[in-house]
């Protein structure tokens, strides 16, 4: 079980910086952490594929998709409740 876990909600970032930012978390040091992003724009296609592709060839990447836009502070909450904590 990871003692780290990054969360990210992505709304309609440029498919670019999305993928800067995918990598640079995946790209740290410490390799044993989960990593769990939310889709907050389920209408955006390119978006949806970029981070499912992801997800398929990183374990450590959970990916929520939310069915319609809630905001910033809510999709990072529903994160939240998916943590993989340490009883």
């Amino acid at each position: 079980m990871s003692e780290i876990s990054v969360i990210m909600s992505v709304f309609r970032e440029k498919t670019e910086n999305l993928k800067l930012s995918i990598e640079s978390v995946l790209c740290q040091t410490i390799k044993d952490f989960e990593f769990i992003i939310v889709i907050d724009d389920p209408d955006n296609e390119e978006l949806l594929r970029t981070v499912r592709d992801y997800a398929r060839n990183d374990s450590r990447i959970k990916l929520i998709e939310n069915t319609k836009n809630i905001g910033l502070p809510l999709s990072l909450n529903k994160a939240i409740e998916h943590l993989n904590l340490a009883n």
